[in-house]
This record gives structure tokens, sequence and C-alpha cells, in this order.
């Protein structure tokens, strides 16, 4: 381990006042900022709005070598440049899809030259050979100090899934030569936390983190709303009572989808809630994947600057996005895990002032969970369906979430034939030596690059290289492992591969059990079990938390959830009535659980 000079807690607050006009150091800072430049390799949680930037961006900007930050989403990398940029620190720029050819070129010449110290990119970006080895080249004579992943959480919840390039990311560490890897988050359970100390080979150890995670700003509320009164119309109530409650400020409302056409689905999307909005008189814009570069970009700017009070987006809006004065975060459907919830939840509140944090949800059906034999009763019968067997047929949270866990990760038998069907592309394609060059189309590419991680992990392949974008799709330089031509070997090591799968898809069901129970618990302050959930100790005593529903909070006490439905987008109880989605579509689809559209992941 390499330590350098250290800096005083004095001489790290000049430097802070110095470029960033900090007055003092907010809670859990100060030790990942000296820990960071002591030398360590270190993951860092701190709670949204705690300032985890500055902990990574302080040091970058004390060191003259480069640092790298892996950055999840273009509006994130875009919006931290342009804040350093506000303060007068010119040497950061980014690395994104918007950028033409050119302008990549001017930006590794200026970080060849010495002009730029710090560069924000994406996993994917980083998993080319021949951006890395222009990336070498352009940090030479210098070397790379600091490779930083912000956002962290993402390695576990998105890299087993449709962003590989995300587990990838040690290899790219090791081969650009950086000193040390810093990881950084503001939500990670025990679980998440070793998966990130496992990929970035971080020893545990070296975990730092706030005295507590609890932002006590946020009012924790959640309405169950019955199967008869649509959700769009409880939305409207509460936000006649949220605008009442808070004059000024700005509101989050988080949807399923972003502009779904089936009857199904619609509902969930933002384009049905902003228009049901619009004809309630409710001014809003919305935001989500499928816009392009520009629109997004003008939606983001507008919220920013107050222009836009009210959003309506996909749950990737707003990561790590420093725009204080979120008064309200609403989930129209409650995310797949309590980790997705709280860094959303975290949107709301980064000035400190209080804001209101609202679910609605609806209770899976108890003959679901009687009828329910797959993984422990966890995987409802309607999983391969748009529509739900019991009650008016429109599916419950958890039956929608458990979807999207099955689409990503089907039955084992499918599951097999998929695998294998992929595995024997690649021996077809394979030359004398081994080695595949093969060229998938978009649609396919995230798919097979999960499971060419695997493969790799289980001995099937020995190397693989995101070799080359192209307009039809990307192309892969793939080495596939001597073992693989013993068919009974082949067999076996194919079948570690579905079973590693299938352990993957009991966790995200142990982790929407974990949710569903967090939303449909009425005893136990919110509060206390969100934060024992992330081994947080912190005691609210046997009063509770006071600002939680749970523990007497009630917004929303006066909501008439009425008693027929009125289903604008025709009768639900149609089953199936949509057509079944593209595979485009279809990993679309996945990709939005995550907040984000498929297209916006690369570079």
């Amino acid at each position: 381990m390499e330590i350098h000079n250290m800096y005083t807690e004095k001489q790290l607050l000049e430097a802070g006042k110095r470029f960033f006009n900090l007055s003092a150091f907010r809670e859990g800072q100060l030790p990942l900022i000296q820990a960071i430049l002591y030398g360590n390799n270190v993951l860092g949680i701190l709670p949204t709005g705690a300032g985890k930037s500055i902990c990574f961006q302080l040091p970058a900007l004390l060191s003259n070598d480069v640092s790298l930050v892996v950055s999840p989403l273009k509006s994130l990398m875009k919006d931290q440049v342009e804040n350093l940029w506000d303060t007068g620190i010119k040497s950061a720029d980014y690395l994104d899809s918007s950028k033409s050819n050119e302008e990549k070129v001017k930006i590794l010449r200026k970080l060849k030259n010495g002009e730029i110290n710090i560069l924000y990119l994406s996993p994917e970006r980083l998993h080319g050979r021949r951006f890395r080895a222009a990336l070498s080249k352009a940090i030479y004579p210098r070397s790379l100090k600091y490779f930083i992943v912000d956002e962290a959480h993402c390695i576990s919840e998105w890299g087993h899934d449709f962003r590989p390039a995300y587990l990838c990311l040690l290899k790219a560490a090791d081969e650009l030569g950086a000193k040390q890897r810093v990881a950084v988050t503001a939500t990670a359970s025990p679980i998440v936390q070793s998966d990130i100390l496992r990929t970035l080979e971080i020893s545990r150890d070296q975990v730092y983190h706030s005295l507590s995670l609890d932002r006590r700003e946020l009012g924790l509320q959640v309405l169950m709303v019955p199967d008869s009164s649509p959700k769009e119309r409880t939305l409207k109530q509460a936000l006649e009572v949220l605008n009442k409650k808070y004059s000024n400020g700005s509101g989050l409302i988080f949807t399923v989808y972003a502009a779904p056409d089936g009857n199904l689905t619609a509902p969930l999307g933002t384009r049905f809630i902003q228009q049901y909005l619009q004809e309630q008189k409710i001014d809003s814009e919305i935001y989500h994947g499928k816009l392009s570069d520009k629109e997004r970009l003008q939606v983001q700017n507008a919220f920013k600057k107050n222009q836009v009070s009210l959003l309506v987006a996909t749950k990737g809006f707003g990561m790590g996005i420093d725009k204080p004065d979120i008064r309200y975060v609403i989930h129209m459907c409650y995310p797949g895990s309590l980790e997705a919830y709280y860094q959303e939840a975290g949107r709301a509140g980064r000035d400190r002032e209080e804001s209101v944090v609202l679910i609605l949800a609806r209770y899976r059906k108890s003959q679901c969970v009687q009828n329910s034999m797959e993984f422990q009763g966890m995987e409802p019968l309607c999983v391969n369906k748009w529509s739900c067997f019991y009650g008016n047929g429109e599916k419950c949270d958890y039956g929608m979430q458990a979807k999207f866990i099955y689409d990503s990760c089907p039955t084992p038998e499918i599951l097999r034939q998929e695998i294998t069907a992929c595995f024997h592309e690649l021996k077809t394609a394979s030359d004398e030596s081994r080695r595949v060059s093969i060229l998938w189309h978009h649609d396919k590419s995230i798919r097979r690059q999960t499971l060419l991680y695997y493969f790799e992990k289980h001995g099937l392949v020995q190397e693989y290289e995101l070799d080359r974008f192209e307009e039809q799709g990307q192309g892969f330089n793939i080495l596939l492992h001597s073992s693989c031509w013993c068919e009974e070997m082949m067999e076996s090591r194919l079948e570690l591969v579905i079973q590693d799968m299938l352990k993957r898809k009991k966790q995200k069901y142990i982790a929407l059990k974990q949710i569903q129970d967090y939303v449909e618990n009425s005893n136990i302050c919110r509060r206390e079990r969100l934060l024992r959930y992330f081994e947080d100790k912190t005691e609210f005593g046997v009063d509770g938390c006071g600002f939680c529903d749970v523990d007497g909070l009630n917004d929303f006490s006066n909501i008439d959830f009425g008693t027929t439905r009125n289903d604008p987008m025709g009768s639900i109880n149609k089953v199936e009535k949509r057509n079944w989605l593209s595979e485009t579509d279809f990993w679309i689809v996945i990709a939005l659980t995550a907040g984000i559209f498929l297209a916006a992941l690369f570079f």
C-alpha cells in the first residue's frame, strides 16, 4: 500500500473551502476523505445528500495524476461535471454518447496534455478494449491515481442482469494501472456491500460510513389502495394534500414504465400519468429513456431551474442529481428492493428540510400466496402474464415486480434452452484456435454479455472483450476454454451457470419479499424497519421515530378511495389484451425496472 503525505483536518477544510466553498465537513465525510488519501481501497457509504461526491473529488483535485469516475447515468455525469465547472474547476470532463467523435478525441487529447484530471465515463465504455488502449495512452506519462465507482450499489443491483460491464470493472482498473479503487454509495445492505467488496477486491475493514443512514427529514408513508380504486385518483388527492402542505419546492412521481401501449401496462407509465394530471389541470413534465438526449436534457434543466415543479419519471431520474428542494417523492408502484426504494426516496429533502415519501401500493392477495409453489411461495402464478388471476385482474405491486424478475430469469427449462443455444452458437462460430469474433445486434448484446460473464466465471469462456461498436450492433472477441470440447464437462459447467442464475433469482425474490413486508407492515416503525435492514443501529425508543405513518404521521387521512373503478383504459378483466413484447422491447422493459432506457446505457 502506498502511503501519501497526510493532510491535517485544517488543511483539508482549507482545501474544501478553496475548491467547494465548504465551511465545515458533514458527518462522515472527513474519515472517508482521509482513508482515501491514506492510500486504501475503500467503500464509502453516506446517506443521500450527505456530500459523497466531495469525498472522492477532493482527493482527486489534490493529486496531479488522473482520476476516473465510473458513473451509471449520462445525466449524472453531466450534472456532476457541470457543478465542478460552476465552482471554477475546469479540469473535469465526461465522455458519453452525446459527444461527437471529434469531441471525444479532443477530450482525450486534453487528458494527455494534463488539462483534465477527473474524467467521468460509463462502465460500458471501459469495457471496450480499443477504448481502454486509447485511454491508457492518454493517461501516460501520468498515472491513474483513483479508479472511482460512483453509485456503487449498481454493481450488485444492475451488474448481474443487464449491465454486466459493472462486473468487469476490476479488470479495467488493473489493466489501466489504477493505484487505488474507491467505491461510494448511499445505500448498501450487507448483501450488496459484499457484492461490491468482492467485485472490486476491497477489504471488509475498509468500509467507511456515517454514524447513521437515517434521513430524519423524510416522512415515510404508505397508502394501500383498494382494487376498486384507480391509483391515479388517489394520486390526485395526495397531490392536493402536498400542494397545501408545501407552497414551494418540487415533486417527483416515479412510474414503472416509460410509455407502454398495452391496456394492462399503460396506467403504470409516465405518459398516462401525465395525461391524467393534465386532465385534472395539474402541470407536469415527463422524463424517461425513450426521450432523445436533447429532450431529456431540456426537462432535466427545466426541473433543476424550477421552471417545472412536478416531474413524472422512470426510476433512474435524479440519482445523484443535486436538486435540494424536492419536497415529495411518490411511487406509483413500490420498487423491487429496499435499496432501490431508499435510493429513490433520497431524491427528496436534500436541503435537510421536511419532505414526504409516499408509496401507492396494492396488497398481494392471500390466494396468490397460498397457490404459489416456486421459491417458497415467493414466485406468483402470474409471473409470465400481464394480469392477475384474482380480483379484478389488475396486478398488485408485488406481481408487477415479480414479472420483471421472471423475464430476466425464467424457468430452469427455458433458461437451460437459452444458455445452451447461446453456447453452441459460440462453438459453431469458433475457429481452430477456439477464438470467436461475433457481432450481436443491440437487442441481443446485453443479454449475451450477461451470459458471457457467467460462462467466463464457470470456465466455459477463457476471456472475452467488447471489441467494437457498430450501427448494426456490438462486436466481441471471445476465447473459448479448452474444456468446452469435452461434452460431459461442458454440460456440467452449463449447469453451474444455470444454478448461479437461479441463485441470483432467489436473492431478488428475497429482496422483493422484504419490501413487500415493509410496505404491508402497519405495526413496526417504518424508519426503524428500514434502518435495521441496512444494519444501522440508530435507536428511536418506545415511541418510534414520530415521522412515519406507523408512528403517528398521517398526511393523507382524508383520502377517499371511493367504491367503484372507472378504468380509463378499458376493462382490465380482458386478460392478455396486449401484444407480447419483441426481444428489443423486452430488454427495454428490463432496463426500465432500474429506471433507465437501454439505449441510454452505452457510453
